[in-house]
């Protein structure tokens, strides 16, 4: 009877064979990580200037001069040149 390929492989690589599997698993978690601190940027200041955004809307701020606000804070924020104070 005839050995498979991975019946005699398997025993040659020992703990190793795993190894590819570990570096792809802490790939996704380091893309995981990375897709939810670029979603949460934008996020952020909404949420704390969720009052004055309110207050803007109460004293005449139409919804599009509100989004275009919010838009081209965002654009600010994710700059690579933005002013730093």
């Amino acid at each position: 009877m005839a050995a498979t390929v991975p019946v005699v492989v398997a025993p040659a690589l020992g703990p190793h064979h795993r190894r590819p599997m570990l570096v792809y698993a802490l790939l996704a978690l380091a893309i995981l990580i990375a897709l939810l601190g670029t979603g949460n940027t934008p996020a952020q200041p909404i949420f704390e200037r969720t009052r004055e955004l309110g207050v803007m809307r109460a004293v005449g701020m139409t919804r599009p001069q509100l989004r275009a606000t919010i838009r081209w804070g965002t654009v600010a924020l994710r700059h690579p040149l933005r002013v730093r104070a």
